[in-house]
Order: C-alpha cells, then structure tokens, then sequence
C-alpha cells in the first residue's frame, strides 16, 4: 500500500531537488487464497473479493507507474542540467502531495477491509462476509476517486519534465505474476494475475507457448496445453517500456497427489545474518520469501533433507516465509519466522488455559504482555497471528477442535527469539476423567540415551528436558504399559518431566526427576578418607 511518500531534499546550482520514494504497490488481494487446504473452500468468496478489488488495483498501478516516471523523468532533466524545468515540475509534485498522502490511507483502509474479508470468509460467518462486502465495495469506490485525482498531478508533474529530456527515461521491473494454484497433471489451461496489460509468456520445461495479454483486472489464462506430473511450469509478464519481470515457476502435481510435508527453519534467524538454513522432505524445491516479497531463488533439500537459501540481508522484525514441493505433490504449508535482534534472548514460553475439549471453537492462554502469539491444529497452517494484552492474556478463535487434535502455541517478543511449543490434546467433550500419573523406571543418570518407565496401557506419553520442547510423542505398550523415550543426551541435573494422556481423558499430572552424576568406583565411599567425597 501507499503511506507517505519519503522525500529526500537536496541542492542543485540553487535548486532544491526532491527524490520520490515510492513504496511497494500492495498485494490487496492479488495472491488471495494461494492454495492451502483451508481457503480452497473459498475459492467463490476469494474470485468475489478480487472483483471487488480489481478497480483499485488497477487505479493503484497507474498511481505506482507514475510516479516511477516521474523518478525517471527528474533523474533525466538533472543529467541534461534542465534544472529549471525540474523545479518548475518539483512544485507541482509538492502541491500534489496531500492527494498522494490520501491515497495511501484509502488504500490502507481497503487493505483492512480486505483482512476482514478473508477472515470472516476463513471462519465461515456468511452474515459478517455480506456486510463485509457491503464495505470494501464502498471503499473502494472513495479510493479509485482519491487516487484518480493524485494521477492527475502526477501527469501535470510529468508533463513539466517531458520537454527537458532527451532519450528514454530509466526503465521499470514489471511486477512478478502469480500461477493461481497447483497445476495438476491432465490440466490444459494455465491461469494467475499479473499487472494490467501485461504481456505474459508462460513456457512448460522451457518451451514457450503463445503470448497473452493480462485483462483489466489483471486475469490471465494461457489454454492448450497437455500438462504431465512433474512439468516445470515458468511464467514472466512485461509491461510496454518496461523490463521483464522475475520468473514465477510451479511444478505439476499428479492428479492424486499428496501435500508435501512442512519445512522447519534451523533455529531463530537473526538480524545481520546473510543465510536461513533448515529441513524439508528430500530433493524437494524450497522456496524462501521475506516480508511477502519477492521470492528468493529455489533451493533443493539435499539427500538428508537439509537446505540453506544465501544471499539474503536480515534486520530485526523481517517476516521469512518458507514452502517446499516435491515433484508431483502440492505445495507444503508455510512456516514462518520472525528476525530477532542479534542481542535477543528466548521469550518465556506461554500457557494453554485449562484442557481444551472437542467442540470448542477458542483456546485461551497467557504469555509474555504484547507478545505476538502463534497456535497450530495438528501441526497444520498457524492459525492467524493475535497479540498477548496489557495483562498476557491471549484467545485464539474460530477453531474447530476434535478429540485427539493436537494443539501447539509459541509466542515471540518483539526482537527475542521465538518460545519452546505449549502443547495440548483436545479431550472428549464430557465424561472425561484424569489419567494416571506414569512412573518413570530408576534414577536417570548422566550420559544415559533414554528414559523409560510405565503408564496407563496404550497412553500417549511426553517428555520434556529442563521445561523445554517436548521430546517426539511415544504410545505406552498396549499391554505392559511400559514407554522408552530415546535420543536423548542427559546432564547431572537436567530436570526430566513425564505426563500422559489415555486417549479421551485428561492429561495426567507430570512425574519428574533429576538427573544424577554417574556413579563411579572413585566417588563410593567405602570407609576412611575418599578425595572425591572428602569424607571420611
């Protein structure tokens, strides 16, 4: 979206020079509803909002173009030495900036409009979705008017400048076009969006097909083409005057085929760093956004599954975004990470309230006051993001929760790293009662791999070390009710705690132990002076 233009004052042989800093053009719906699983449903509401917004974006573009012409142009008359006309031209563009500042606050609040939009359309409130609808057509409307009228003093600022230059001004990307969905095996049409009037040139394994033009709302479809598993599809747009845009790619899924698996980011990114590295299935393609920008270049997880994308300049606060797809299968759900300070520390993990039960649609909890929080639905896409209050209390609604599910929150201070997962399962809605409390078998001592001890037969059993993540969920033995957690590595006084849940009941009270130094024949006393003990 537009905010307030940043200007940038300068003198020239007497003549005060204003660079224009013109903000990214927003998505507003452009990339909604992207493909996962819980907005394919929408796909009517999703087409209905981008008609909605089609004509402020499209107004929007125009806005953008101008005033990187306008760029263009003063760069151009500055070479030539034409400062007269330029300052002629500068104060056009100064008595236009009120319209171009009213324009970025009616696009902020389209923007909001179009939030609300989606996530009343994600919760299933069709009497909110009406209303809604009702808004962003109005606002819309009033923005098209404002940002029309901004237009308007751009061109005069333009045409100030056209007769003090010589040759073509500087040229511009065209913005990256977007592939709605996942192609799938079989499929003989392409579609996506693009900037209005752009020429797109979508290619299968590098061979081109015919070129299309993007219409008014920005819609494009190239048809005609016989689509196999594992195709890479590439596609560019180019706006006249302007350069090519960066290339937008998908890869052709089968027609019965999976999600792939989520990636992890290794880690807390912090700022200063040049490089993210993590996990995804192996061979998969691993693409990285920061801040919902344009995508860095695709990275393939190795034959261990691990990936690292370069290149990249991190500062505190940068949203990174990363998807994988293995060939043939759809694209995986996005997990994300926020850019701590290079000075941060771990913010405090949060707490669920009570044991959320199937049927509830919100679970409740503290955390760190303002801390932004995240929850997960069996380890699925994070629902949105809601901010802990002045007190640390935090709801997370819209939710539908069965038995079984497995619920996942962290929370993250502004400029600390992100917290170990509060987890819950979610327990029949009435009748429900508390399982035992397991044992865990010996003293662990230090150096020991794993952990074992009993519970209540066929119970899911948790284990942390020193309060942090959870270690992988184990089933007791269905008979024994004997557990092992493995994989561990244990210090003299690590702090081990153990809960389990049978499946319909509540979790059960935790069991816990300190890790002890491993015995050794120098450190038993046997009688008399031991130098280990200093004892006699």
């Amino acid at each position: 979206m537009y905010g307030k233009r940043q200007l940038t004052a300068a003198v020239l042989s007497g003549v005060m020079v204003l660079a224009i800093a013109s903000p990214a053009l927003a998505d507003n719906g452009q990339n909604y509803g992207r493909g996962d699983s819980a907005e394919q449903g929408n796909m009517n509401g999703q087409s209905n909002a981008r008609q909605l917004l089609a004509p402020e974006k499209k107004a929007s573009e125009e806005l953008n173009n101008l005033e990187q012409k306008v760029n263009s142009y003063i760069s151009r008359a500055l070479q030539d030495g034409n400062y007269s006309q330029v300052k002629t031209a500068l104060n056009d563009y100064i008595a236009s900036i009120d319209e171009i500042e009213s324009a970025g606050e009616a696009e902020q609040t389209v923007n909001g409009d179009w939030q609300k939009l989606r996530s009343d359309q994600e919760s299933g409130n069709t009497a909110a979705v009406q209303t809604d609808e009702t808004t962003l057509q109005a606002d819309v409307n009033t923005a098209v008017a404002v940002i029309q009228t901004a237009s308007t003093g751009l061109e005069t600022v333009i045409e100030d400048l056209k007769g003090s230059t010589t040759g073509n001004p500087v040229t511009n990307q065209t913005a990256t076009p977007t592939i709605t969905g996942t192609p799938i095996a079989g499929n003989t049409s392409v579609s996506g969006t693009a900037v209005v009037g752009a020429s797109i040139v979508l290619s299968v394994n590098g061979t081109a097909q015919p070129a299309v033009i993007a219409d008014g709302n920005g819609n494009w479809t190239v048809a005609g083409v016989t689509l196999a598993s594992g195709n890479t599809i590439s596609v560019t747009a180019q706006v006249a005057g302007d350069t090519v845009s960066n290339t937008a790619t998908a890869i052709v899924a089968s027609t019965a085929s999976v999600q792939t698996a989520t990636p992890t980011i290794t880690g807390t990114p912090t700022a200063g760093n040049t490089s993210v590295s993590g996990t995804a299935v192996a061979g998969a393609s691993v693409v990285l956004t920061v801040n919902g920008g344009t995508a860095q270049p695709v990275v393939i997880a190795d034959g261990n599954g691990n990936w690292t994308v370069g290149g990249l300049t991190l500062s505190t606060g940068n949203i990174i975004s990363v998807t994988a797809q293995v060939t043939g299968d759809t694209v995986s759900n996005e997990v994300t990470a926020i850019v701590a300070s290079t000075a941060s520390v771990q913010t405090a993990t949060p707490a669920i309230t009570g044991t959320p039960t199937a049927g509830n649609t919100s679970v409740s909890g503290t955390a760190v006051a303002g801390a932004s929080v995240v929850l997960t639905v069996n380890g699925g896409t994070a629902q949105p993001v809601v901010i802990a209050d002045g007190n640390g209390n935090w709801t997370v609604s819209g939710l539908t929760l069965a038995t079984g599910n497995t619920i996942s929150v962290t929370s993250q201070v502004a400029g600390d790293t992100v917290s170990n997962a509060a987890t819950a399962t979610i327990v029949a809605a009435s009748g429900t009662t508390q399982t035992a409390t397991p044992a865990i078998t010996g003293t662990p001592t230090a150096g020991n791999t794993s952990v074992s001890g009993t519970a209540v037969a066929g119970a899911s059993v948790v284990l942390t070390v020193n309060g942090g993540t959870a270690q992988p969920v184990v089933t007791a033995d269905a008979t024994t009710g004997i557990w092992t957690v493995s994989g561990l590595t244990l210090a003299t006084g690590n702090t081990i705690s153990v809960t389990a849940q049978a499946s319909g009941d509540t979790v059960s009270n935790a069991a816990t132990a300190t890790v002890v130094q491993t015995l050794t024949s120098s450190s038993v006393y046997t009688g008399g002076w031991s130098r280990s003990r200093r004892m006699w």
